[in-house]
């Protein structure tokens, strides 16, 4: 059965899947960029977001595991068997979802701690005070982009994901697109420029 298989595929089970401090630092909150305080703000209000889905899970384990204690004397024993099978399954499930959240969350206080340890105390209303200064320089953002992306003939997404990262990785980022270019050279003519 391909669940027994899963069960026994160790890396399922070991490795944490939420996403990485990459993926948080320069992806989850590349459209507040433009805004150092709004990119606190953003990661502030992601984990709010984890803390309220964690107070969830934790309360359906809780209940999962009272749920397994309460009924087990008044059901016959086939019924006991398949109601403790599928407590235990459910309880694996919110198992791997707490560890997710934890490690998402861990990430974002990290990024907090280095990258915005000079922002602590701030208020909110002291972030929102850069209201339309942060909006201005968003749609500026999104406007050479869309720019960039038409010059390019990259898609804006992808373009600003690239723009989203630190210089010496954009940097790394064109030089690959300018291998695989040229590893399809007979296809394209002129060959592309490595960057430095």
């Amino acid at each position: 059965m391909i669940l027994e298989k899963l069960e026994a595929f160790a890396p399922i089970h070991n490795f944490k899947f939420g996403h990485t401090r990459t993926q948080i630092e320069f992806f989850m909150t590349s459209s507040q960029q433009g805004s150092e305080k709004f990119c606190y703000w953003q990661h502030v209000l992601q984990l709010r977001a984890l803390y309220l889905s964690l107070l969830e899970l934790y309360s359906q384990l809780l209940d999962a595991d009272v749920g397994g204690r309460k009924w087990w004397k008044l059901e016959s024993s086939a019924s006991f068997v398949r109601r403790k099978k599928k407590a235990g399954i459910k309880g694996k499930q919110i198992l791997l979802s707490i560890e997710e959240k934890k490690q998402e969350a861990e990430h974002h206080l990290d990024v907090l701690r280095t990258k915005y340890a000079h922002l602590d105390g701030i208020t909110e209303e002291d972030i929102l005070k850069e209201d339309a200064t942060y909006w201005a320089m968003r749609l500026g953002k999104q406007l050479a982009v869309s720019r960039l992306s038409r010059v390019l003939g990259i898609n804006e997404g992808e373009m600003s994901a690239v723009l989203s990262l630190p210089k010496e990785q954009q940097a790394q980022v064109l030089n690959a697109m300018h291998e695989v270019l040229n590893g399809a050279a007979p296809l394209l003519q002129p060959k592309t420029e490595k960057l430095d």
